[in-house]
């Protein structure tokens, strides 16, 4: 099939959940489909990310600088004049969409692929030229919104409550200009209206994630994410406030680590003067920060979808102790190394239990393998893409 992708950011190097989705899409994919992609670039995009992509997209990558200023211009006006979501309309822009023209002129595709709401609006243009068109949405942003808002104050709190009731309405309604939507987690499906709504679970490369343990460490256990993502910055901050100053009263030695880009100012503050707990940031191998932990830790207290960081260390072989929001539709259990605790009590007696029993560790990091072998590898996705483009493409002929 001929494929076209429709994204908001270029995914190599994948560094934020959108960008690793359409990057797996892609790896996935490219080996047995002809793939064209369509995508934003930012000021830090180099010509050897690009060379990368182009190594697996067929049918070319056609890039489109973002542009703030127009951004901001798209923004203030389309709030007034359109009732489209906010982060909709910062990707709005003239130049994106002569491409996207150019291509349906030039070339025939079997099926449009777009992702997140953000791109919704360019399903007019390939409307016109009857190509049937998917709309990956990963998850519900009405949800993660909604998850988000009560952790934020003053005109913050205020700007997320008037985008989450204009994404709200928008993700009741998007079904209708879409053959197939796609979403991660059944709990998006509260969110999402429609009855063509398809479910892919998050996923991961398990040769690209594997465990190598010669580099564990004892009484080591590790958080990663982007360190500036709301709902990373809430559950590293919670974590300090909250089940730290517990640890530090079982009197015994531990060491945490945070793992990723750009901390945010809250977690420098939460973390300064804590012995135990190491800031590292940005890491060359995120496989090798995982596997130099005992086990990892995920206390999400707002956010949506599934998490990432939550499979990735489990194909490592190092399990997860997570809140059940973390957890949300992962259906793995403690004998599949994911563990489930909601309390600061209760997280803080995990973490004792698991730092005093290396071999609990590494029995429930082999189990936790297996279960991201057997559900969560990007290869099982495959057939799943497949049949939607088949079903598409026969509806669409309908």
């Amino acid at each position: 099939m001929r494929l076209l992708f429709i994204a908001p950011r270029f995914p190599y190097p994948p560094q934020k959940g959108d960008q690793l989705t359409v990057y797996r899409r892609l790896t996935v994919l490219a080996k047995h489909h002809d793939i064209t992609l369509l995508s934003f670039i930012t000021d830090d995009f180099s010509e050897e990310d690009l060379e990368h992509v182009r190594s697996f997209c067929k049918g070319g990558v056609y890039t489109v600088p973002f542009c703030r200023s127009i951004a901001l211009f798209n923004l203030l006006k389309g709030s007034y004049t359109t009732r489209l979501p906010l982060q909709t309309l910062l990707y709005q822009a003239r130049m994106f969409q002569h491409i996207l023209d150019d291509l349906l002129v030039e070339h025939t595709y079997d099926v449009a692929h777009l992702f997140l709401i953000r791109m919704a609006p360019y399903v007019s243009s390939l409307r016109k030229y009857k190509i049937p068109c998917v709309l990956d949405m990963v998850d519900s942003m009405t949800l993660n919104l909604q998850r988000r808002i009560p952790f934020e104050k003053g005109i913050i709190k205020w700007g997320l409550q008037y985008e989450e009731r204009r994404v709200s309405a928008y993700e009741r309604d998007v079904h209708s200009e879409f053959h197939e939507l796609i979403v991660c987690a059944k709990k998006d499906l509260d969110y999402i209206s429609g009855e063509n709504i398809s479910i892919i679970p998050s996923a991961v490369r398990t040769d690209e994630f594997f465990p190598k343990l010669a580099l564990r460490k004892k009484r080591t256990f590790i958080f990663s994410g982007n360190l500036s993502y709301a709902p990373n910055v809430h559950a590293v901050t919670w974590f300090i406030d909250k089940v730290y100053p517990l640890l530090k009263r079982e009197k015994f030695s531990f060491c945490f680590h945070i793992i990723g880009r750009n901390p945010a100012v809250a977690i420098k503050q939460a973390v300064y003067g804590k012995d135990e707990v190491r800031l590292v940031g940005f890491v060359p191998s995120m496989v090798d920060a995982l596997n130099e932990a005992s086990f990892a830790i995920a206390p999400m207290q707002s956010g949506s979808g599934m998490q990432g960081k939550i499979l990735e260390a489990m194909a490592c072989g190092v399990p997860v102790l997570t809140t059940s929001l973390g957890r949300g539709s992962i259906e793995a259990h403690p004998e599949q190394g994911l563990f489930v605790a909601d309390t600061p009590d209760e997280f803080c007696n995990h973490i004792v239990a698991l730092l005093e029993n290396e071999e609990k560790c590494s029995s429930a990091g082999v189990a936790a393998r297996e279960f991201i072998l057997n559900n969560h590898e990007v290869q099982l996705s495959l057939p799943i893409l497949e049949n939607i483009y088949q079903k598409v493409i026969a509806t669409s002929r309908a």
